[in-house]
């Protein structure tokens, strides 16, 4: 091989690699964590552990949130006389029970404290 087709070679070489390199596109600052997530397992499962770790402070401070229970029922009865026609009955019973609780024994306070301090310290939704 000559000097020559030595050359040739190289810069069909170059070339290439320019333009395969100029194919891709640079990634924006909002990619890279998404990138970054989509590729390594170990930040998936870091980002897990700290959801389930918020969802515990979530239901730690439903304790001290009022519960709100309500039910409905109907119903309808037909009393069949012969002489005299039918009779009919319709009901309904509709019902709404909200309950506070003043005072648990410092159970909320304790679940509270169960949690990990990073995750206390995020303001609730």
């Amino acid at each position: 091989m000559t000097i020559r087709t030595s050359a040739v070679a190289l810069a069909a070489a170059s070339t290439v690699f320019f333009f395969a390199a100029g194919a891709q596109q640079a990634q924006s600052i909002s990619d890279a964590p998404a990138m970054a997530y989509s590729n390594n397992p170990s930040l998936n499962a870091a980002r897990a552990q700290l959801h389930a770790t918020n969802e515990g402070v979530n239901q730690a401070l439903s304790s001290w949130r009022p519960q709100i229970f309500a039910n409905l029922s109907a119903g309808h009865t037909s009393y069949s006389f012969k002489p005299g026609g039918e009779l009919y009955y319709n009901t309904a019973t509709v019902g709404l029970r909200i309950q506070q609780a003043v005072f648990r024994g410092f159970r909320t306070v304790t679940a509270l404290g169960r949690q990990k301090p990073s995750s206390r310290l995020r303001a609730p939704r």
